[in-house]
């Protein structure tokens, strides 16, 4: 049975380890990045069929917060439940946060027909581009795409069976993905933006068979985080750090190793983390300098489950994170808290039905959006962290009928 993992970005960081096992790097056969494709070709015989589709659009006006990039689909009112056609759109960001009115939702035209739901946009640091995965057909090739919003161009960069969702370097010039090819094996590989480059940085197999499947936790500096995705309970796993230039893989410092959730600050100079007591069934946050050192304790909170979500704030100042207290009696309610770096200012912002669709914080950071659901499907919360005023996002094309979800923001 294949195994799929979840890509996460993290962010740029020097650390320093000891220990390391060389692994050499294999190569797979050059692989030729297409021409980039107006985003209304299509690359599959069937273009006749594709005649009348509208022009590829380039990025619209500037907006001083950016774009958010979001899937609809039609959902059935009374059912709640979701249904084709799938399709990509993006608003201006202003209009996001309620400090314009909302044009039409805008279609990102692609070169590929939505078959199926696909991850959310993978954005470069510096929002240029985005890359996204996503198969030909459900039982076919996957492919690798960038996206220009600039010109409105798709261009394919690399294909196989099977690829999981992509994250990019610190310095915008490398994919990483994970993929499994015709011989089934499962690798990690990583390729320039414009196609050229391209390496299998580390086959999975070569790592010890400890809690495999192996996940991709993002970046650290030049060296890619891997964890292993299943591990006993009691059992201390061990994080690889994988250097993008030369293959070599070595233990992360124990200091960060035993941390079962932590994500590194935008800066790169501050880790965020939390720890579980599964007696108590309470979560200990802890802000600590990139090494793990000098933690401080940012405060404890008991939840019906292990599952803690948080996301930095894009200045590295604070943290918004969900305590999950729904349980017998207790109704269907979670708690979104926002709080300083320093473990200051602690504040509910916002008790949504559930963020099951994830969080991020506006490009200015002070507006933080949620997907949630309600009844009739999953809708985008947007909540202004100065006042607390939260509003479910609103456009003339959106409706009860409409879902929304899996979002990106483009700065």
């Amino acid at each position: 049975m294949r195994q799929y993992f979840v890509l996460f970005s993290a962010l740029s960081l020097f650390l320093s380890a000891c220990g390391s096992v060389e692994v050499s790097i294999v190569t797979p056969p050059p692989a030729t990045a297409t021409e980039p494709v107006a985003a209304g070709s299509v690359l599959v015989d069937d273009a006749a069929e594709a005649e009348g589709e509208p022009e590829a659009v380039a990025a619209p006006r500037w907006d001083a917060l950016g774009e958010l990039y979001f899937f609809t689909t039609t959902v059935n009112p009374t059912t709640g439940i979701a249904g084709l056609p799938y399709q990509l759109v993006r608003l201006p960001g202003s209009c996001i946060v309620g400090l314009a009115e909302c044009p039409q939702l805008e279609p990102v035209i692609t070169p590929f027909r939505w078959h199926t739901s696909a991850d959310a946009l993978s954005w470069s640091t510096n929002g240029n581009f985005a890359a996204l995965a996503y198969p030909d057909d459900p039982m076919v090739q996957s492919r690798i795409w960038l996206f220009d919003p600039a010109a409105g161009s798709w261009t394919s960069l690399f294909e196989l069976p099977y690829i999981d969702s992509p994250s990019w370097s610190p310095d915008g010039n490398w994919i990483l993905f994970y993929g499994i090819d015709e011989q089934e094996a499962q690798s990690v590989y990583a390729i320039q933006r414009d196609g050229s480059g391209l390496k299998t940085l580390l086959d999975l197999s070569s790592l010890p068979d400890q809690g495999t499947p192996y996940v991709l936790d993002g970046w650290i500096g030049g060296n890619i985080v891997l964890r292993p995705d299943w591990v006993d309970a009691g059992v201390q796993a061990t994080r690889y750090l994988v250097s993008l230039a030369d293959g070599q893989v070595q233990p992360m410092p124990e200091t960060l190793a035993v941390k079962e959730q932590f994500k590194f600050s935008n800066d790169g100079a501050w880790l965020a983390y939390d720890e579980y007591n599964y007696e108590s069934m309470e979560h200990t946050f802890f802000v600590a300098q990139a090494d793990g050192a000098n933690p401080r304790e940012l405060g404890r909170f008991v939840t019906d489950t292990d599952w803690f979500p948080f996301v930095w704030s894009p200045d590295s100042n604070r943290l918004a994170f969900v305590q999950d207290d729904r349980g017998p009696g207790k109704g269907a309610t979670l708690h979104v808290n926002v709080i300083n770096r320093d473990g200051t200012e602690l504040r509910e912002v916002s008790r949504p039905r559930d963020t099951a669709g994830g969080m991020m914080f506006s490009p200015d950071g002070r507006f933080l959006l949620v997907n949630t659901s309600v009844q009739t499907g999953r809708r985008l919360l947007v909540v202004n962290l100065e006042t607390l005023e939260q509003h479910i996002l609103q456009d003339p094309g959106l409706s009860l009928e409409i879902d929304g979800f899996m979002p990106s923001w483009r700065k």
